[in-house]
């Protein structure tokens, strides 16, 4: 019933490896009872920016071809980041393998089709759905002033604030501020390395637009023959719609047209899908920094429960999102812009995993989260006195 012990009592693996060269998890301790409302304000904010950022701009408008609407389980995989990188890289391969590309190429590659079979993005759907978008914009590309224009600019300043910081991590600390990455892991900054994400978009930047509209099943049932076909209202072209007939969309969503398109195997296809991987290979490396000792000095490799957890969300998202871009890569599976596994059980239970492991870590980082002498935000405890992740720099 005494006085509380000091919280250096808590964290005996500090010292006891403190000679040797191996990977250890402080336990994990509440620290976060003495920071204020503004303070919680403040971190949340910087917490789900880029998130939704992420999200919002990542995840594509849907349109309906069949009268049974999908499921919760079948709408989240849309959201994964994995799905959501997938689009991108199909959006520019697509621009990359096209012969003719036009503003109606550019609507169909921006938008999921959900049918009667499942979603549906590939180029047979985007050919055969021309005739039921009402509205375009008559660009081939996105225009600058435009909400996919602001999103990518958001998304891509995010981008580079995050790789920023993250490399602050890497580099020789005389390099850097001693408030890196890796000293101020909070609440605030758990998302950062999904905003290196937002960099993979300037891949098909210049195709990413929100500004068609296509007609949903529900409007199809009563539609009939309207407006004249070549009617111009403020640079948006207004066409004449069709009743829907379902027997008309593509019963081979593989189907692909040499009319239209290169070879998903083209040279141009190949170089652009190494391309596009470089950078994910690059993050599982970052991930495994902070996961593997190679300490050169007898320091024990410390990670605090928040670090552990983020850095194991991070890497089980690179490695199935390069296992799978790989295998699909392999197969010359590049001819959708929706990725083919999404309405498959194990990609759905691997999207629940993501979003389980994103609870859980905002509830550990909250709770983890304290203020340092010198204001900085950080879960590390301030009894490790200066030893720090794979560094002897602490924040105090």
């Amino acid at each position: 019933m005494g006085r509380r012990p000091p919280r250096r009592d808590y964290f005996p693996p500090v010292f006891l490896a403190i000679n040797t060269t191996h990977f250890e998890i402080l336990p994990f301790s509440y620290k976060s009872e003495d920071l204020a409302f503004s303070d919680w304000i403040t971190l949340f904010t910087l917490c789900l920016a880029p998130l939704i950022a992420h999200i919002l701009s990542g995840a594509p408008k849907v349109v309906y071809f069949a009268k049974r609407r999908p499921s919760w389980h079948e709408r989240i995989g849309v959201y994964n980041p994995t799905t959501i990188l997938w689009r991108y890289f199909a959006i520019a391969d697509r621009r990359i393998r096209a012969k003719h590309w036009s503003a109606v190429d550019v609507a169909a590659a921006n938008v999921n089709f959900w049918t009667s079979r499942g979603w549906d993005g590939s180029e047979a759907l985007s050919r055969n759905s021309r005739e039921y978008c009402v509205s375009r914009a008559d660009s081939k590309h996105a225009r600058l002033l435009s909400v996919g224009a602001l999103e990518t600019l958001i998304v891509t300043l995010q981008g580079v604030n995050a790789l920023y910081t993250l490399t602050s991590s890497i580099v020789p600390s005389q390099y850097w501020n001693s408030a890196n990455f890796s000293n101020t892991l909070s609440i605030g900054t758990i998302f950062f390395p999904l905003s290196v994400f937002g960099l993979l978009r300037l891949f098909a930047a210049f195709w990413l637009t929100d500004d068609s509209i296509y007609t949903n099943y529900e409007d199809f049932q009563t539609m009939q023959m309207s407006q004249d076909r070549e009617s111009l209202q403020d640079g948006v072209q207004l066409l004449e719609i069709p009743e829907l007939s379902t027997s008309r969309l593509p019963e081979n969503s593989d189907a692909t047209s040499e009319n239209d398109y290169h070879a998903p195997n083209c040279w141009q296809s190949l170089l652009f899908r190494v391309s596009f991987l470089v950078p994910i290979v690059g993050l599982i490396v970052i991930c495994l920094y902070y996961t593997v000792p190679t300490s050169i000095d007898d320091n024990v490799s410390l990670e605090t429960v928040t670090g552990f957890i983020l850095v194991l969300f991070y890497l089980i998202i690179f490695v199935v999102t390069l296992f799978i871009y790989g295998y699909y890569f392999f197969r010359d599976q590049n001819i959708t812009t929706v990725i083919p596994c999404i309405s498959a059980l194990w990609y759905q239970i691997y999207t629940g995993i993501l979003i389980g492991m994103v609870v859980v870590l905002i509830i550990v980082a909250s709770l983890e989260t304290r203020q340092s002498q010198c204001g900085y935000f950080t879960s590390w405890p301030s009894d490790t006195g200066t030893v720090t992740h794979r560094s002897i720099s602490g924040i105090g």
